[in-house]
């Protein structure tokens, strides 16, 4: 399928040669109530076939969460948006049972520009000094890699 028939068949009221304001109102109608239940439909399925899964990685990270550990959140284009909108909603919850929820917290690494472009300076500015764990020292180590966002033993 090429692509202008791939976009064609998502947003038929687009190409449709027709200058009738309700008929393309109704078929704007119909495209959002379709795509509205195909997000139904794949939503019930990977509750069916991975809800378990995702009901161990939520307990996991509640655990996670509750020893002092930080949600790091990253993605390359649309998945980028996805982060930053992940990370938004863990350190803004809304309420659960008309009390507010706490804050968690998390980042959203390609929200800030200094995470996003350190690890290409990172090399020079640690001039191949190294600690006994091998990592940079303190002083040169960007933020993604300090000592207060590992886990006591982990690598950098």
């Amino acid at each position: 399928m090429s692509e202008s028939s791939w976009v064609e068949s998502l947003y038929p009221f687009l190409y449709s040669d027709t200058s009738d304001l309700s008929a393309v109102l109704d078929q704007v109608r119909a495209s959002t109530v379709a795509k509205a239940a195909e997000i139904v439909e794949l939503r019930r399925v990977v509750g069916v076939r991975d809800g378990a899964r995702i009901a161990e990685c939520a307990r996991q990270a509640a655990a996670r969460f509750g020893a002092g550990g930080r949600l790091f959140a990253f993605g390359n284009g649309g998945s980028a948006t996805d982060a930053a909108q992940l990370a938004t909603l863990f350190l803004n919850p809304g309420q659960v049972n008309g009390v507010a929820a706490p804050p968690l917290p998390a980042f959203g690494l390609a929200n800030d520009t200094s995470v996003v472009t350190a690890p290409g300076s990172w090399p020079r500015s640690a001039a191949g000094t190294t600690s006994r764990s091998g990592c940079p020292p303190a002083a040169t180590r960007p933020t993604w890699c300090a000592p207060s966002t590992r886990r006591a033993g982990a690598a950098c």
